[in-house]
């Protein structure tokens, strides 16, 4: 039973939803007198989702790229913050390379992807991006070196475990063009090079504050696919649903798709093949003439002196001889 006096369908937002709403259309005045939410403001240097995400990310990239300190590396994305992030995380020694992918279509852009060789190429959720993949993908191949691999990192609304609102689900749906399996369909077609995919999951912990500021300020993807109204329709129902009783921090999962393609190498042939061969001119020997020659056999045998017969007696007498594990060498009489 509540005190609740109001109809009971449709139960409008309460009033402390309400009063928690508008407290976030001024998120300057927020962040300028609590000291505590000081620490959630979004920053350009490292990731929205805190070190233990950029930990788990880094990890999963070095698995799946196979990545080598010396490599030279490109990374084509619209998050800024992964390049330096990679480079500090994974100890590379070159700079990466930084491709924003909203400019991937420009001339100069293209130029410098192709004007240069890179060992591993990484696309991180920029797929939404590219019209179409398969214009871009001629490019990004001939800028990868022989046994050269390209890694793509898509978040899935198919795989999606994100708390996000439903206008946003519904955006996310129509506007993108880039599923799972048809992703997966679209690469294996691509001869002279192998895929491999898997499905990765990084648990990072967050606030409630933290990532209402997340979502309002659409920082990562797929919120900028989405207005700022969706967004803010989706805080209020966000709020009475999936954290109405969250007070703590919050159990997150992230849950991405790993898509490897390595270049195939051409396959080279047996050093015994490259060599010249020589070949040796043998008499020829009829089957009737091998058949009547007489063979010699040879008759080999070894004087047996009475030195060798003394020492193979000996050596018989050893491993015959029985042993006492009883028998002590210390006298008790």
């Amino acid at each position: 039973m509540t005190s609740y006096l109001g109809p009971e369908s449709p139960r409008p937002y309460s009033v402390a939803a309400e009063f928690y709403f508008n407290s976030l259309q001024h998120l300057p005045s927020i962040y300028s007198t609590t000291k505590d939410i000081q620490q959630y403001r979004p920053t350009t240097s490292t990731s929205h989702f805190g070190s233990t995400y950029e930990n788990e990310f880094c990890f999963y990239i070095a698995k799946h790229a196979e990545l080598n300190c010396n490599d030279n590396i490109c990374c084509i994305t619209d998050e800024c913050a992964w390049p330096e992030i990679i480079q500090e995380r994974l100890f590379i020694i070159k700079k990466i390379t930084h491709i924003n992918s909203n400019v991937l279509q420009n001339e100069e852009t293209i130029e410098l992807l192709t004007s240069n060789t890179f060992d591993r190429i990484i696309l991180i959720h920029c797929l939404h991006s590219l019209n179409d993949l398969t214009t871009h993908f001629p490019a990004i191949r001939q800028s990868l070196k022989p046994n050269g691999r390209l890694l793509i990192i898509h978040r899935d609304l198919a795989i999606n475990t994100l708390p996000l609102p439903n206008e946003v689900l519904t955006t996310w749906l129509n506007n993108t063009n880039f599923h799972a399996t048809k992703l997966i369909e679209d690469l294996q077609r691509n001869k002279g090079m192998s895929l491999l995919w898997e499905i990765e999951t990084i648990r990072f912990l967050s606030h409630k504050i933290k990532w209402f500021t997340l979502l309002y300020n659409r920082s990562f993807y797929p919120l900028n696919m989405s207005t700022m109204k969706q967004i803010t329709d989706g805080l209020r129902q966000l709020n009475e649903s999936y954290f109405k009783y969250q007070n703590g921090p919050l159990e997150l999962y992230d849950r991405l798709l790993f898509l490897s393609l390595q270049v195939e190498s051409v396959k080279t042939p047996p050093i015994t093949q490259l060599l010249p061969s020589i070949k040796k001119k043998l008499p020829k020997i009829t089957v009737a003439a091998a058949i009547l020659e007489p063979h010699e056999t040879w008759d080999y045998k070894l004087l047996v002196t009475d030195e060798v017969t003394e020492l193979l007696n000996i050596r018989k007498q050893k491993w015959i001889k029985p042993r006492n594990l009883f028998e002590s060498s210390i006298s008790f009489s």
